[in-house]
């Protein structure tokens, strides 16, 4: 079941730390991991002024779709989890309530990328972040 929420609880704070990080440890191993680790503190900090999507199921976040505006912060799936649909059910629900959409993705992380295209997302241009070559990408409603 997916839930749109603005003010996280602790235990979902947690548990949406806990898939950042490992899904940035997993799906971006051209980063180095001291990198992830010294994120979390503010990543934290901008947890609680984001709006969230979550996918729950008996209490378990089993993935998340953050939220600034209408840029996409970011897309977590549990690794458990990945390969279920959840990640494209977040998207087109995010997908329902705006009408523009933005994000940035690794071009390394082809998986991601892809996904983000076959739901119409287009390259608007191509960044340096410092650490990797990123895409930036929107989405339009037709």
């Amino acid at each position: 079941m997916i839930i749109k929420t603005q003010q996280l609880t602790d235990n979902q704070l947690t548990q949406v730390r806990d898939i950042w990080l490992a899904g940035n440890l997993s799906g971006h191993p051209f980063i180095d991991p001291a990198y992830w680790y010294a994120q979390v503190p503010a990543v934290e900090i901008a947890f609680r002024q984001a709006t969230f999507y979550l996918d729950q199921a008996d209490g378990e976040i089993r993935g998340f779709l953050g939220m600034m505006q209408t840029q996409i912060a970011g897309l977590f799936i549990r690794t458990q989890n990945q390969g279920q649909g959840i990640g494209t059910a977040l998207l087109n629900q995010a997908q329902h309530d705006n009408t523009t959409l933005t994000l940035e993705v690794y071009r390394e992380n082809t998986r991601a990328a892809k996904l983000y295209q076959h739901l119409g997302f287009v390259i608007t241009r191509t960044i340096d972040d410092g650490h990797a070559i990123a895409y930036e990408m929107m989405w339009q409603e037709a």
